[in-house]
């Protein structure tokens, strides 16, 4: 089995793609479709007209909102009811294919829950303290194969020579194996322990976008043969 590629694209080309992409998040909630975009209000007004639905669409989007929200008790049979499910999975699955786009575009390798079973097992095998060894043999791996890198740099004019192709491959594998080994971590330090663990990346990042606009703005104000530089 291999990885599948990508499920969130902004061009979707055939109908798988356009199918995972039909439902687009935006400022003021967008439905991306095959032939248009147009805002998922005025996409849900034009199926309501067209199929001369009993439902009210004046007010604001938040009273439109919940003037839908509220047919979703007519239940599936009737139209006013079937529409408003059809906003709801609209909503839903544009929200969802906005979560899965942050990990893609991150590029997170993916795992399976075949792989995360494995992962259970192992550090049931093995052991918390083993697996916690294990992670800094891994860790240390990847710092020898980059310490490699910056020396074939060195030594090589170019990257693509066999000695420096085999020391990208091995950077893949320590990576690989590195964030396997930072999965089997936040299985050990169970996420009651690691609540905090995305405010302190989002705030160190936060931290990082400052240092960079420092750096950016140093960067211009030596064009201008300011003292600082």
């Amino acid at each position: 089995m291999f990885p599948q590629r990508r499920m969130t694209t902004d061009t979707p080309d055939g109908n798988y793609s356009q199918a995972l992409n039909l439902f687009v998040r935006g400022e003021d909630g967008w439905v991306q479709m095959p032939s248009r975009s147009i805002s998922l209000n005025d996409y849900m007004k034009q199926l309501i007209k067209a199929h001369n639905a009993d439902i009210d669409t004046e007010g604001t989007p938040e009273e439109f909102d919940m003037t839908l929200c509220e047919h979703l008790f007519d239940g599936p049979e009737t139209i006013e009811g079937l529409l408003a499910e059809h906003y709801t999975l609209s909503w839903a699955l544009a929200s969802l294919r906005d979560k899965l786009k942050h990990y893609e575009d991150a590029r997170i390798p993916e795992i399976t829950p075949e792989g995360l079973q494995t992962i259970d097992h192992a550090i049931g095998t093995y052991g918390k303290d083993a697996q916690l060894t294990k992670a800094v043999e891994e860790m240390s791996e990847l710092t020898k194969a980059l310490c490699k890198l910056k020396e074939g740099k060195r030594k090589y004019d170019t990257p693509y020579n066999r000695e420096m192709q085999e020391v990208y491959s091995n950077i893949e594998e320590e990576i690989a194996d590195v964030f396997i080994m930072l999965v089997q971590l936040f299985a050990i330090f169970n996420p009651h322990e690691l609540v905090n663990i995305t405010k302190i990346v989002w705030d160190k990042l936060d931290r990082l976008k400052d240092n960079l606009d420092k750096e950016a703005a140093k960067q211009e104000g030596c064009k201008d043969d300011t003292p600082e530089c």
